[in-house]
């Protein structure tokens, strides 16, 4: 009977609430008991719903904190709640794992979370549910780095549990391929089998696409190439023309030196259409050291012919004193100033022909020069001292040593100084004079005298006492002793 009054007088109450019917949705109601009621004008109504009033502040949650942790890892280390439980200390430090005995367990556990249950005594990484490895949390991944020699700690060391271990070593490489970490490249010695390519490992490399095509990469490539084939086929000419046994014009020969290459090209050739080579003429400047008409030695740098070749269906048709008048034209010589290497017959007449240069001064190299060459001061740029007259030969010059003066002196040893006898006041020490030199052969055997051995120096070199005359000096001696001594 109590509880059908009370249903009925909560009924009443809530028709008469004027804000009941605006709920969106109504699960249950509880009542205050009947005591309360009789001391009260109104009942007092407790609704519960499953949604938010939009109209209420949004206040956070905990849960709301560990979803932005968790999205954004590294914002939880900056926190003053991190800082004031870790400090700038690693996570692990100070971690000590529980254990029964005295020997602490040599192997950490695999995993401290299994489903919904959490171990007594987690990892440093599970006891925080603010913690998350993640390949962008840098400074997390850092506290398990060796700074020294960028590996990975032990699990031993650190204490994580073998599930969260794992998890660092692949959010580590994570961040190592994204650049968030640096590492160190070790140094790794390579053997000689490492350089072969001997091994099934190692094929032969296909030729680009280019290559296969047979098609140059630029078009100054394929010029270049030609111009230096051209260059070595036309040196091969000159020598089989000059009977050389080796060409002394080559394109590498021409990269190397500072000869300066003339060509003479026909542009009406149309067989191929891009003309054909007539011949060329090479000329550079050498250091050279020639005689004029007076056998002087002059050193000069004259503009020098080094080779010249016309082909020989092309010879006599006035192409190589085209050649000529192109060359001098632009170095600014004359044919007379010029010196030929070992010219042939034919390039000696084509020079009387045309330039009227007949009469050749003889050296003593292979160079070839004509009358005028040192007519102008050109050419020689030093003059050398002129030759001396054969003379004799002396080892040494008596004008340039004084010491060594011819003087006459009397043969050993009576040409030795007063000065290095003993002196006969004391205290005073001989007086150092100048040495003389040693007597030659000549003098030393003209002074000596042929004479018989003496008896005393023939028993001085058998090594004897000596004669009878010191036997008398000895025993004079000692009876001047005894007769001291009485």
């Amino acid at each position: 009977m109590a509880a059908s009054r009370g249903t009925l007088f909560l009924r009443r109450a809530a028709s008469s609430l004027p804000g009941l019917a605006l709920l969106p949705r109504l699960f249950w109601a509880q009542a205050a008991p009947a005591a309360s009621l009789l001391r009260l004008q109104r009942p007092l109504l407790r609704v519960f719903s499953t949604e938010t009033d939009p109209v209420a502040s949004a206040e956070p949650v905990a849960f709301d904190t560990e979803l932005r942790f968790k999205e954004k890892p590294w914002e939880y280390l900056e926190t003053e709640e991190y800082i004031e439980r870790y400090g700038d200390k690693p996570v692990w430090f100070g971690y000590r794992r529980n254990h029964k005995g005295p020997i602490p367990p040599q192997k950490t556990r695999k995993t401290c979370i299994r489903g919904e249950k959490i171990v007594g005594h987690p990892c440093p990484i599970c006891r925080d549910q603010k913690l998350h490895v993640d390949y962008r949390n840098v400074k997390l991944l850092e506290q398990f780095i060796c700074s020294h020699t960028g590996i990975t700690f032990h699990p031993t060391r650190t204490g994580v549990c073998m599930k969260q271990h794992k998890r660092l070593t692949q959010a580590i490489d994570q961040a190592r391929d994204h650049g968030l970490l640096s590492f160190h490249i070790p140094l790794v010695m390579l053997q000689g089998k490492d350089y072969t390519n001997q091994h099934q490992a190692v094929t032969k490399t296909p030729p680009a696409p280019s290559l296969q095509s047979q098609a140059p990469w630029y078009p100054w490539v394929d010029l270049q190439q030609q111009l230096m084939t051209i260059i070595d086929e036309m040196g091969k000419a000159s020598a089989k023309a000059q009977n050389l046994p080796a060409p002394i014009t080559s394109a590498s020969r021409m990269q190397t030196n500072h000869h300066v290459l003339y060509i003479l090209k026909d542009n009406e050739v149309k067989t191929a259409g891009k003309g054909a080579i007539i011949g060329f003429l090479k000329v550079g400047y050498k250091k050279l050291f020639l005689l004029d008409r007076h056998g002087v030695h002059n050193e000069v740098e004259p503009l020098c012919v080094l080779d010249f070749y016309i082909h020989e269906s092309l010879q006599r048709h006035g192409y190589g004193k085209e050649l000529f008048q192109c060359m001098m034209q632009r170095e600014r010589v004359q044919p007379h100033q010029l010196a030929v290497d070992r010219p042939s017959e034919k390039l000696l007449c084509f020079l009387r022909k045309h330039y009227n240069l007949q009469g050749t001064i003889p050296q003593v190299n292979n160079f070839v020069i004509f009358e005028g060459f040192f007519a102008d001061q050109h050419a020689p740029v030093r003059k050398l001292p002129p030759k001396r007259a054969e003379e004799e030969i002396k080892p040494y010059s008596l004008t340039d040593r004084e010491f060594l003066k011819e003087e006459v002196e009397p043969p050993w040893p009576f040409n030795q100084s007063h000065s290095l006898t003993r002196s006969s006041s004391l205290g005073n020490s001989p007086v150092r004079t100048c040495l003389k030199p040693f007597l030659n052969e000549q003098e030393l055997l003209r002074n000596l005298r042929l004479c018989p051995p003496h008896a005393a120096a023939h028993h001085l070199l058998n090594g004897a006492e000596g004669g009878p005359a010191a036997r008398r000096r000895r025993t004079s001696s000692l009876t001047r002793s005894e007769n001291t001594s009485h």
